[in-house]
């Protein structure tokens, strides 16, 4: 059966990147109750398994704790050698990273002018749509005017066009909803634009990962963050744009009020929902 088309292929593809990066199959240390800094976000860059928590004595018979792949510690390092590093290690290298380098200056500009290039091009593709749809309610409204210019006319016809004059009244109904659902974009907030505010945004992300409040990091890694890849010789961390211009968008305090502990989720802001990011658009 023929049904009408509710969002388009980019926001469709979005929804399922999403879906899939929940998965608690595919991502199974992603939960918040786990003790790892890195649960659900580290993996291996061998086989793409997440990194789980293991345990070992040292030489000097210290005990330290390492992330290790996933697959290498239920199948053994036959099935995938990655790589085993001590848990301080990782986090503290993670945290300074991304404290102090991931979120540059220039990358939020960055960052930014991509947003709004996006914005531009899916403000064209709303306003096109709309332009669409205003021409179709006029031709409806337009039949219908010229059907019921008949009827007063020609009251006999009233028994023959009745099923016309309601199909046109559930149409224009229907292209009303639309209209409705397929809102002009507001603007991006101007004070994204300013070098205060990424400098602002920058304190807030020091002050958040290398406080000593673990839950504050956590909650910050797991909105800004989608992966951190542990390969032999290096650690690739990629980072979530929209996430980061949603925080940058708050005019809040320096403290990442934003963020709660207690969830490791964002709490969108007020003059965050004033403009919509583009996985929430729907043209």
């Amino acid at each position: 059966m023929s049904v009408p088309r509710l969002i388009d292929d980019e926001l469709f593809d979005l929804a399922q990147q999403e879906r899939a990066r929940r998965d608690p199959v595919k991502n199974p240390g992603r939960a918040s109750s786990s003790p790892l800094l890195l649960s659900g976000l580290a993996r291996c860059s061998r086989c793409g398994q997440t990194l789980q928590l293991v345990s070992a004595t040292s030489r000097t018979g210290a005990r330290h704790r390492y992330y290790q792949c996933r697959q290498a510690v239920r199948s053994g390092v036959e099935t995938c050698r990655g790589r085993r590093i001590r848990e301080d290690v990782l986090d503290r290298a993670v945290l300074n990273h991304a404290a102090e380098h991931l979120f540059s200056a220039d990358r939020c500009r960055e960052i930014l002018r991509q947003y709004v290039q996006d914005e531009g091009v899916l403000r064209q593709r709303v306003a096109e749509e709309r332009r669409l749809l205003e021409r179709e309610r006029a031709e409806v409204d337009r039949r219908l005017a010229q059907l019921l210019e008949h009827l007063e006319t020609q009251p006999e016809l009233g028994e023959l066009v009745v099923d016309r004059l309601r199909d046109l009244k559930e149409r224009r109904q229907a292209v009303l909803q639309k209209l409705s659902a397929v809102a002009p974009a507001p603007p991006v907030p101007p004070h994204l634009y300013r070098d205060e505010t990424i400098a602002r945004f920058q304190h807030r992300l020091r002050r958040a990962f290398l406080g000593d409040d673990r839950g504050i990091a956590r909650a910050y890694l797991r909105r800004l963050i989608d992966s951190i890849v542990l390969g032999d010789d290096e650690v690739i961390i990629e980072a979530r744009g929209e996430a980061a211009l949603q925080v940058m968008a708050g005019r809040g305090s320096d403290q990442p009020a934003e963020l709660t502990t207690e969830t490791g989720e964002a709490r969108v802001l007020a003059d965050v929902l004033s403009w919509r990011a583009r996985r929430d658009s729907n043209p």
